[in-house]
């Protein structure tokens, strides 16, 4: 599934099992939060060939350099739920606030 990140956050709800192209507007960086109450196993592809590999349960963070990646779900033992945040609107956005 293809996933435009025209904003500075994008959520992708109720996950078990998929691949998703995440396309950025782009921006260098972006932070992604993985929330499940169950465990869950993850790889992270960008398009400079690397490859990340995430186990975790609850809650994880990373920051990557792109906001163009593939997230592949290998494995979830209940629903998961993506966050991608664009890191220079998520301070831009506060910035202005202030």
């Amino acid at each position: 599934m293809l996933v435009k990140v025209e904003s500075s956050t994008t959520i992708i709800k109720d996950i078990i099992g998929g691949i998703f192209e995440i396309e950025g507007t782009g921006y260098l960086e972006c932070r992604i939060t993985f929330i499940s109450k169950g465990s869950y196993k993850l790889v992270i592809k960008t398009p400079n060939q690397e490859v990340i590999n995430i186990t975790g349960k609850g809650i994880s963070r990373i920051t990557l350099n792109t906001d163009i990646f593939t997230i592949q779900v290998i494995e979830s033992t209940d629903k998961l739920n993506i966050t991608v945040n664009n890191i220079k609107d998520y301070f831009f956005d506060i910035l202005s606030i202030n």
